[in-house]
């Protein structure tokens, strides 16, 4: 559900982020607006967002070091540029740093929201996979002595922060269950007073 959805919006023309931001939210999606891309980089580094659209020409930080440095993270955030960079070598730049779409200014608003639509499910879709495999480690070899292991319980909350996880380190089993909405709870089961953990408690 687009609700459960947040995005970032990183562009310094004010008008058109508003505009995106009211056309976003329209559609049921919450989302933050920042100005520039030191601003962008500090509300990515302090929230959970599902998408980053970026403009590439701003001051202080422009679209593609803010790019460079959304792929230093153990989890990748998917993003797109929207930007009046048109050339062809300005957008192999841009989705050789990754990008998922490559949007041109002026754009078409319901093409944009049908691209914004597609990424998202497409990563749901690779999140859910990389949830899968993620568990799975850690059920398989849960005392690993290779580091990533103990960081596999809060890389699973961050790529689902609104899965209400309850972890307890000296109890191994774990359940599952899929909710009539195909979202998945996780649970390590304890023997008494379960304390849910949410995301800003364990990263």
């Amino acid at each position: 559900m687009n609700e459960d959805k947040q995005i970032l919006i990183v562009e310094d023309d004010l008008s058109l982020g508003y505009l995106l931001m009211e056309s976003l939210q329209t559609e049921g999606y919450k989302v933050q607006l920042s100005r520039n891309g030191k601003t962008g980089w500090d509300h990515y580094q302090n929230g959970n967002y599902d998408l980053c659209i970026l403009d590439v020409m701003m001051p202080e930080m422009d679209g593609f070091n803010l790019a460079k440095k959304i792929n230093t993270q153990k989890i990748k955030t998917p993003f797109l540029f929207l930007t009046a960079k048109d050339s062809k070598e300005d957008k192999l730049e841009g989705f050789r740093l990754g990008a998922d779409d490559y949007i041109t200014k002026p754009f078409d608003e319901e093409e944009f929201l049908c691209r914004i639509n597609v990424v998202l499910r497409r990563n749901e879709k690779e999140d859910y996979l990389l949830f899968s495999y993620l568990l799975f480690f850690y059920i398989i070899e849960p005392q690993n002595p290779n580091p990533i292991v103990n960081q596999i319980p809060a890389m699973i909350i961050k790529v689902f922060p609104r899965l209400g996880c309850f972890f307890n380190w000296t109890i191994p089993t774990i359940s599952i269950t899929i909710g009539i909405n195909h979202s998945i709870a996780i649970r390590k089961t304890r023997t008494s007073n379960p304390c849910p953990l949410n995301s800003s408690s364990i990263i």
